[in-house]
């Protein structure tokens, strides 16, 4: 009957290093995603990150590629939406 907690412990330990890796691996791009979207008050991306596991796969493109998509959409409308310089003042001293 002693040896259960003994065998419990060698079954856990012979569990292929990989598995532990991956475990290792999720739970800091996990955290990670989720603290960077409840400090961004993305609600949906942080319950997405806690919710699902896709192995950092989700957590990697919220962290990295999805702000340079924003950081290009809002440069486009910023270059859209720029002023001209024609003011009322400016188009009278061209007359």
């Amino acid at each position: 009957m002693q040896l259960q907690p003994i065998m419990k412990i060698l079954n856990f330990l012979s569990t292929p290093p990989m598995v532990y890796f991956t475990i290792v691996w999720a739970i800091i791009w996990k955290g990670w995603g989720a603290w960077a979207a409840a400090k961004r008050n993305h609600k949906i991306w942080f319950w997405a990150f806690i919710i699902l596991n896709t192995l950092g796969f989700l957590e990697i493109f919220y962290l990295f590629i999805l702000p340079t998509l924003t950081k290009k959409k809002t440069k486009k409308e910023n270059n859209n939406s720029e002023p001209n310089n024609e003011s009322p003042e400016n188009s009278k001293s061209n007359l």
